[in-house]
């Protein structure tokens, strides 16, 4: 798993992502230890991922609701052109919903909500 083409995002950006990461893996209630480790995976992998790694386990230890979270990232999003990284956003937020008992609904919203924001 690469996303080296992430690297050229500033660092809101990237904070904001882990934010978004968060908010999929804890939608159904819990963040599991799945998709904990796939973010693990991401962050061993790419130097640059420290920082989503960060706001991910930031959001974890206050356990913010995955609702207020998204909507206030999404802000952040709303204020770039990230379509150059859109495709490597969908797949990192697939590959988490994905990681523990496979996609779920709430998440599948979420994850179907960040691409129209980010297409619109």
């Amino acid at each position: 798993m690469r996303f080296t083409i992430m690297i050229d995002l500033n660092k809101e950006l990237i904070d904001t992502f882990g934010k978004i990461l968060y908010a999929v893996a804890k939608v159904d209630g819990r963040v599991q230890e799945e998709e904990i480790d796939v973010v693990r995976r991401v962050i061993d992998h790419n130097e640059w991922a420290q920082e989503l790694e960060l706001s991910f386990e930031i959001e974890r230890f206050i356990d913010t609701e995955a609702e207020a979270i998204f909507e206030s990232a999404m802000e952040v999003f709303d204020r770039y052109d990230v379509r150059k990284h859109y495709e490597e956003f969908l797949d990192l937020l697939e590959e988490v919903a994905d990681a523990h008992d496979g996609v779920i609904t709430a998440e599948k919203d979420l994850i179907d909500r960040f691409r129209k924001r980010l297409l619109s």
